[in-house]
C-alpha cells in the first residue's frame, strides 16, 4: 500500500496540491481594461449608469454660436438637474418619500425656468399647455426646445422609461475618437450620429458621467450651428433638500 501511495501523492505534489487541499476558486471576472472598450460598451455602460443611479445633480452651460455672413451670434443657457429614487415610496420620520426631480435653467436677462416632480404631482414654473403638468415627460418635451435640448438629453437618460424621445445613447455609428482631459478627469472622446447632427460625446473614464457634448449642424443655406454643452454631475452623493423645492426663481 505504502508503495502505491508514494506516486499518487508525488503526483499530486507536481500538480500544484496535496490530497487534502481544497479545489481552488477559478478566478474572479475583472472589468475590462479602459483602453480596450468599443464605443458601444462605453455607451452602454453610460446608459447603465443612469438608469441605475439612486441619486444625480448636475450644474452646466450650454453654449449655442450661431455663424453667417453677418457674422457670429453667441447664447449662453445654464442649467441645473436634481433627482432622488428610492425603489418605493416610504415613510420616513412620519412623511411619505417619494422620487424627486428638479430642472432649473435661465439665460441672461431672462427669468429662470423650472419643472419639478415629487411623486405624481408635476409643476411648471411658465405659462403652459394643461398637460404640460399632467406628467413629467410632457412637462419636459414642452421645455426641450427653449431649454436648446438640455430639458430632455440626461432627464432621458436618468428615467429612460418616463420620458420618451431619443437619447443620448441612440447615437449612430459610435466610434472612439481621441482620449481628452475635461476638468482634470480623463474622458472618453465618442462621436457619432444623432438627428440634430455629428454628435462628440465626452465620457468620464471612471465614473461613465457625460461630462461635455458638441454638435453642429446647418440651420439654412449659409448658418451653421455649433453647440457645446459642458456638464459638472455627480451620482450616488446626498443631495440637500433645498436643490429639490420646486421654488421657482422669480
Amino acid at each position: 500500500m505504502l508503495i502505491i501511495a508514494v506516486p499518487v501523492v508525488m503526483a499530486l505534489m507536481l500538480a500544484g496540491c496535496s490530497p487534502n487541499s481544497p479545489k481552488s476558486e477559478p478566478a474572479a471576472k475583472s472589468e475590462p481594461a479602459v483602453d480596450t472598450l468599443s464605443a458601444a460598451q462605453v455607451i452602454e455602460r453610460v446608459a447603465q449608469t443612469y438608469a441605475q443611479c439612486k441619486t444625480y445633480t448636475d450644474t452646466g452651460t450650454h453654449t449655442s454660436v450661431m455663424t453667417s455672413k453677418s457674422g457670429e451670434e453667441t447664447e449662453v443657457l445654464q442649467f441645473s438637474t436634481a433627482m432622488v429614487r428610492h425603489s418605493r415610496s416610504r415613510v420616513l420620520k412620519e412623511r411619505l418619500v417619494h422620487d424627486q426631480f428638479r430642472f432649473e435653467y435661465s439665460e441672461k436677462g431672462k427669468p429662470g425656468r423650472v419643472v419639478w416632480k415629487s411623486g405624481q404631482e408635476v409643476k411648471v414654473s411658465m405659462a403652459a399647455p394643461p398637460e404640460a403638468n399632467q406628467s413629467l415627460a410632457l412637462a419636459l418635451a414642452f421645455f426641450t426646445g427653449i431649454s436648446d435640448g438640455t430639458a430632455h438629453t440626461i432627464p432621458a437618460l436618468l428615467m429612460p422609461s418616463e420620458v420618451t424621445g431619443i437619447k443620448l445613447t441612440d447615437i449612430r455609428k459610435p466610434v472612439r475618437g481621441e482620449d481628452q482631459s475635461i476638468d482634470g478627469r480623463n474622458c472618453f472622446s465618442i462621436q457619432g450620429k444623432l438627428p440634430e447632427g455629428r454628435t462628440t460625446i465626452w465620457i468620464d473614464q471612471e465614473s461613465f458621467l457625460v461630462r461635455r457634448i458638441e454638435q453642429s449642424y446647418p440651420l439654412v443655406e449659409g448658418v451653421t450651428v455649433a453647440e457645446r454643452t459642458d456638464y459638472q454631475p455627480v451620482i450616488n452623493q446626498d443631495v440637500a433638500a433645498k436643490r429639490l423645492e420646486y421654488n421657482p426663481p422669480k
